[in-house]
């Protein structure tokens, strides 16, 4: 389950729960016969009790209440609400790579919208942006202004950032790191600094194998190693009296009259 995702699965599973039982039973009316509440209407002072029953028992038709098993767009409105806080409960987002990236950027763009859209509609800028029609497709009643509180808050958290630590990426992590590669740097200069001694690596926790082996060469020959050698390679381990000649620059190495068809001068 994601970080926060209990109190989510929580909020979305009473969501889930008060629309079905408001509407399959009537549970939230408190008059002789159960009717379906109008959640957006809930609480208020022309849909109490008393007035609901007046209605019934009269026969006047009322935006206060419905009949029982009876939906409608608010209550599938308020089903989708509470059904995708429960989905996003088990929904872990990426930390890292090419989703991590996208999703911070539409949160980005998501923000912004949210944040211009409350200060418009604050200010009154355009009459293209207003929070009382938003509030009307709403499946619960609510005041304008703690909407438009709401959308911006809610873009300031999406722009505050970066959602987690990465914790590969920590200080303490990188000096670690630092300190292990220049301790490795320091025995490899050592090894290459006795001919290539083994032993001079230091390993607190040498294996088995290698401490059957002094140089490089030994553990070459043990293994059996020269016989995968070319022409090529062995020429390299050749040991004896070299001279190093000049590269005929006519011929570049081919043989000509100018070198006497040796290749060097």
């Amino acid at each position: 389950m994601a970080k926060g995702g209990k109190l989510r699965g929580f909020i979305g599973v009473l969501f889930l729960a008060i629309t079905v039982a408001n509407v399959q039973f009537g549970a939230l009316s408190s008059t002789f016969e159960p009717v379906k509440l109008n959640l957006k209407k809930y609480g208020s002072a022309e849909c109490t009790t008393e007035t609901i029953e007046y209605d019934m028992k009269n026969e006047i038709a009322s935006d206060c209440y419905s009949q029982v098993g009876q939906w409608e767009g608010s209550d599938l409105l308020f089903l989708l609400e509470g059904l995708a806080l429960f989905t996003s409960a088990f929904i872990k987002l990426p930390k890292k790579g090419v989703w991590a990236t996208r999703i911070r950027r539409i949160s980005i763009i998501l923000g912004s919208i949210f944040i211009t859209t409350a200060i418009l509609d604050a200010f009154e800028v355009t009459p293209y942006v207003d929070t009382e029609v938003m509030a009307t497709f709403l499946p619960f009643a609510i005041n304008p202004a703690l909407l438009q509180l709401g959308m911006f808050v809610l873009g300031a958290l999406m722009l505050r950032g970066k959602k987690y630590v990465d914790d590969d990426n920590s200080d303490v992590k990188k000096l670690e790191e630092a300190a292990r590669l220049e301790k490795e740097r320091i025995a490899m200069d050592q090894a290459y600094a006795t001919g290539g001694t083994l032993k001079g690596l230091k390993s607190k926790k040498p294996s088995k194998s290698m401490k059957k082996y002094t140089t490089v060469g030994d553990m070459w020959g043990s293994m059996g190693l020269a016989a995968f050698e070319d022409e090529f390679e062995k020429g390299l381990r050749d040991s004896g009296d070299f001279s190093v000649e000049r590269t005929c620059h006519i011929c570049s190495g081919q043989g000509c009259a100018r070198c006497g068809g040796k290749g060097h001068l």
